[in-house]
């Protein structure tokens, strides 16, 4: 009975010592994946603040097309001729980056 014992003791002991590594494994693992995980969004922080700053960049541009559009528009008055068409298909697609661009940014803000 006591030789049971004296085995179950050494087999009991074994077991924690493995226990104990895997808890060590785990601890480790858990740190580098937290600082991983943190490392990852400081750089989405950074990507986003970049990604406003350049939206804010694209959508000054865009909103000058519109006093360039109207000074067109009003020479093109005094001519007596319509607005060119390139001129209204491009002013259509400025409003629509201006908009998406104002989409975009909501967006990004969000990461922050």
């Amino acid at each position: 009975m006591k030789q049971v014992q004296k085995v179950w003791a050494e087999l009991s002991a074994k077991e924690q010592k493995v226990e104990l590594g895997l808890m060590d494994d785990f601890k480790q693992q858990a740190k580098e994946s937290f600082g991983a995980y943190r490392r990852a969004l400081s750089k989405v922080e950074q990507l986003a603040k970049e990604g406003i700053n350049d939206l804010n960049v694209a959508g000054k541009a865009l909103v000058r097309m519109n006093p360039m559009k109207n000074q067109i528009e009003q020479q093109a008055k005094e001519l007596g001729i319509d607005l060119p068409r390139e001129v209204e298909q491009e002013m259509s697609m400025v409003k629509g980056h201006i908009q998406e661009v104002d989409s975009l940014i909501k967006q990004l803000s969000r990461l922050l």
